[in-house]
């Protein structure tokens, strides 16, 4: 009997997470000379994953074409229990389903295996085609009366270790009996996931306040609120009640200015006012929203399937290389994430920025901005043409900053409910120490709230808000596809690059939106 594509890529992710589980590591980039390295020679070790369901290791690296994979020291070839079949120095693209770029420094005193008896039948079919199309970084999930629910997504921008930063996150959960909080983190793409700590955090507040996360390892509580009284877009289209409700029913860019957007005209801007006190000299900004897939198709098309062959060494080497990662990293700052302006009297003044939060989650993130007009807030939230959704903007001129407490990691659990001292001990603290996982992994984590949920002695007991802070990066396996473009275009961080993202979007935004969210991978089970 023929067996297919899927079933063996199937095959191959469950055999793969099967043995290979979860590891805790100890992370390193090995720079690279571009003035003496071959183009398209990788130092950055390698697993390339066939399609008939085997692996092959190149640990020092290899040379990588649309034609083939190849080293001259050979790489080792491993069956799906891991076990050594054979040595070889040439691998065909034709038979390769992903390759996995990897640090070698992982130290076995500090490896531990997650449990996992098999993916279960979500993978197959319609499932399993999201590991092949699409990642989605770390996710985030909370048990409901309904089931799991996702609360959000860990550091999404975080494509390369020179990316790694802290993300914060609210998370809406209630605390068991006992106090305490568990979370599922997951792994639902084709992707390594790098996680360096966890950190859960509760702020308490009056049952009339709300509390919101902000940048920087920041929590604000909010008094009174306000809502806009107006929300007009660049072109002229008042749509003060899509950002009124948390609904979902968001602010978009208009299909035309999408149409006509270039590096000449990128961006499109929503201009938002409010009633404030006119004693107020501050307030703090509350956006719900998310991004749009179209920096995923930034980062999969013009990133990684547009260089062909040459994203294996833009994705191991170039993103961590001084120049190379300082520039890609000026470029997102000036192309991507949300500039946040307050109008003068004369021209608006930037106050901040909101850094890229991902397409999955809904998010709310709080900022600070000045009042410059007394009873008048005038804010310009200016983006990249529809690479975001904002489902609702209010502003709280009462407001203060709140002291957040830290909850205890108590512990790491196994689907299969074993415990993993070297986990937690792992995710506890901001060190060298990762915790890896791979496609389909998925991890409990609890942490102990009853710290602050003991009784006080106001007569009105405080309400207890939760922010998730994450740190760590991941990397995605190169695709075949990616790798057959035998006329590959170098990424550059520059205006033309800006051109070739809005084209991609307009051309694969009325399939790939429908595409994403009916095909992503469940953890294994």
């Amino acid at each position: 009997m023929a067996i297919s594509r899927t079933m063996l890529m199937f095959s191959l992710v469950a055999g793969f997470t099967l043995v290979s589980g979860c590891v805790v590591s100890r992370t390193s980039v090995r720079e690279v000379d571009p003035a003496t390295d071959p183009a398209r020679v990788v130092s950055t070790p390698l697993r390339v994953h066939m399609w008939d369901g085997t692996t092959v290791v190149f640990r020092d690296g290899a040379s990588v074409s649309a034609e083939s994979v190849s080293s001259e020291v050979p790489g080792v070839r491993y069956d799906l229990r891991l076990g050594v079949m054979d040595t070889v120095r040439v691998v065909a693209v034709d038979s390769i389903a992903a390759i996995e770029l990897f640090t070698d420094a992982v130290r076995p005193a500090e490896t531990f295996l997650l449990t996992t008896l098999g993916i279960g039948a979500t993978v197959v079919g319609a499932g399993l085609a999201a590991i092949i199309l699409f990642g989605s970084c770390p996710t985030i999930y909370a048990e409901t009366d309904t089931g799991p629910e996702l609360q959000a997504e860990a550091f999404s921008y975080a494509i390369a270790p020179s990316f790694e930063q802290w993300d914060e996150a609210p998370i809406s959960v209630i605390p068991d009996a006992d106090g305490s909080v568990r979370l599922e983190i997951r792994n639902e793409a084709l992707e390594t996931h790098y996680i360096n700590a966890l950190d859960m955090r509760a702020v308490l507040h009056g049952a009339d306040e709300r509390a919101v996360a902000g940048q920087v390892d920041e929590v604000y509580v909010l008094g009174g609120e306000t809502g806009a009284i107006r929300a007009v877009d660049a072109s002229g289209r008042v749509v003060t009640p899509a950002v009124s409700e948390a609904d979902g029913h968001a602010f978009r860019s208009p299909a035309d200015l999408l149409e006509s957007a270039s590096s000449d005209a990128p961006n499109d801007f929503l201009d938002v006012e409010f009633e404030v006190p006119a004693a107020a000299d501050s307030a703090v900004l509350a956006l719900r929203l998310r991004n749009t897939l179209l920096t995923t198709v930034l980062f999969y098309e013009a990133m990684l399937a547009d260089q062909g062959p040459e994203a294996v060494r833009w994705l191991g080497e170039t993103v961590n290389h001084g120049p190379q990662a300082l520039g890609l990293w000026l470029w997102t700052q000036r192309h991507l994430g949300l500039r946040v302006s307050v109008w003068d009297g004369e021209a608006y003044r930037l106050a901040g920025r909101v850094r890229d939060t991902g397409p999955l989650a809904w998010r709310e993130v709080g900022l600070v901005v000045p009042v410059l007009s007394p009873g008048r807030l005038r804010v310009r939230l200016e983006l990249l043409a529809d690479s975001w959704m904002i489902d609702r903007v209010v502003a709280a001129p009462s407001w203060r900053r709140a002291e957040a407490r830290s909850l205890p990691l108590t512990g790491v659990t196994e689907p299969d409910g074993r415990l993993n001292a070297e986990a937690l001990a792992g995710l506890a603290s901001d060190d060298d120490h990762y915790v890896v996982t791979r496609p389909g992994q998925s991890m409990f984590v609890d942490f102990d709230a009853a710290v602050v949920m003991e009784p006080p002695e106001a007569v009105a007991p405080p309400v207890a808000s939760f922010f998730l802070s994450s740190k760590g990066y991941y990397t995605e396996w190169i695709r075949q596809e990616w790798l057959r473009s035998d006329r590959p275009r170098r990424f550059e961080a520059n205006l033309r690059s800006v051109d070739r993202v809005l084209a991609l979007w307009r051309e694969r935004k009325p399939t790939i939106e429908r595409a994403f969210f009916e095909t992503r991978v469940g953890p294994v089970r």
